[in-house]
């Protein structure tokens, strides 16, 4: 009975430490991004004081793309994934300069609609890799 209690004692205290350890992975999670965003902002204004213009909106580019990819959910609207690519294109454009150009013909009546997040990214990603480089 006493190697039994003892067993006891000791899976609870292992499934406190696991509990322990969860809460601990989730409040990391959310510090985590916290900190990257923080960071990013610090660049951002500094770019700004220092009238980097260019800088300024790749920092805030990244800033919204990422905010973008960790945000729940499977499916987006249309409209929120277009923006999502006129930051994902504020970046490339940087690298690809002059030789990326790209225009948007979308009807209205589409903008609404659902589909899976990063569907046109992954699209447009290996439409720029096949094309450019």
């Amino acid at each position: 009975m006493v190697v039994r209690i003892n067993n006891l004692i000791a899976e609870r205290y292992q499934i406190q430490l696991n509990e322990r350890d969860a809460r601990l992975r989730a409040l990391e999670s959310q510090i985590n991004p916290h900190f990257l965003y923080n960071s990013l902002q610090a660049i951002s204004t500094e770019a700004i004081i220092n009238e980097m213009d260019s800088i300024h909106n790749m920092v805030d580019a990244l800033a919204s793309s990422l905010r973008y990819c960790i945000r729940e959910g499977e499916t987006v609207k249309v409209a929120d994934e277009l923006d999502h690519i006129h930051n994902y294109l504020v970046l490339q454009k940087a690298r690809f300069g002059s030789r990326l150009n790209v225009e948007f013909f979308i009807a209205n009546e589409v903008l609404e609609g659902a589909i899976p997040k990063m569907a046109l990214q992954i699209l447009l990603e290996n439409s720029i890799e096949h094309a450019l480089e």
